[in-house]
């Protein structure tokens, strides 16, 4: 049984290896982004986020941080922290939380990865303000991410040797269910950035569906910067009325090589 076990591992460890990604290796970054409100001829900057990434040892430690601004929080205030420490090594989820603090509601998602020989376990805690604390614990298997680290294996990805309509698919645990997470590959567009500038940029959809179901939400498209950094540049979604965008702060010493 024992040996049987130690074989399965090797797969694994095999197999995780060849996905695409994790032969990138971060360092210690900042980058400040624009949440902009659209609908119809209304642009409206609604909020700022900031989104990080630490190297400890032998841990990525991750943090998202989103705030209303002033003239938004008369309407719905927002003030959400997620974090994630991520294995370097296979670049693999070990601890997600979710702080959430949106229109005076409080919300703690946690979840906890436990890795087997042929199983990924996320240990999930929901804890809401007014309603009594949920456990669950999800089983997965291959690519497990969560919301936090998914920013972050989005741009493991070598989107120059994907093809037009090329997919991933991975699970990720949200919250307190499990969902299968694609991606897909739309190919190289020119975009313009809050600030007017342009840059060629690799296209992604990002799609969000229960096992063999619809999908839970819209989809989420998202554009990376061609360098080696593949930073998020731009992303957007629809909202039950309007959208939201999410614009890049550019700096030119980051991303000149890309501006076109």
């Amino acid at each position: 049984m024992n040996r049987i076990k130690t074989i399965i591992a090797t797969v694994a460890a095999i197999i995780i290896s060849t996905l695409p990604g994790y032969a990138i290796k971060f360092q210690k970054e900042t980058l400040d982004y624009e949440v902009v409100y659209h609908w119809g001829i209304i642009w409206k900057h609604a909020a700022n986020a900031t989104l990080s990434i630490s190297p400890e040892g032998q841990i990525y430690n991750t943090k998202l941080t989103a705030a209303t601004r002033s003239w938004a929080d008369k309407f719905y205030p927002v003030r959400d922290t997620l974090t994630c420490a991520i294995k370097r090594d296979g670049f693999l989820p070990l601890k997600y939380t979710k702080i959430m603090h949106e229109d005076g509601d409080y919300g703690l998602d946690i979840v906890e990865y436990e890795y087997t020989p042929d199983s990924i376990y996320g240990h999930c805690s929901r804890i809401y303000r007014k309603k009594p604390e949920c456990k669950i614990s999800l089983s997965s298997t291959g690519v497990t991410l969560d919301m936090m680290s998914a920013f972050y294996y989005l741009r493991t990805i070598d989107y120059g040797c994907m093809n037009h309509g090329e997919k991933i698919t991975t699970s990720i645990f949200s919250g307190k269910r499990k969902e299968v997470f694609t991606i897909e590959y739309r190919g190289i567009e020119n975009i313009k950035l809050r600030d007017k500038s342009t840059y060629d940029a690799h296209k992604v959809v990002c799609t969000f569906a229960q096992p063999g179901k619809k999908k839970t939400s819209d989809d989420i498209v998202a554009w990376f910067s061609l360098d080696d950094k593949s930073i998020p540049l731009m992303v957007k979604s629809r909202l039950p009325i309007g959208e939201f965008r999410v614009y890049y702060k550019a700096e030119d010493s980051v991303l000149n090589k890309n501006r076109k």
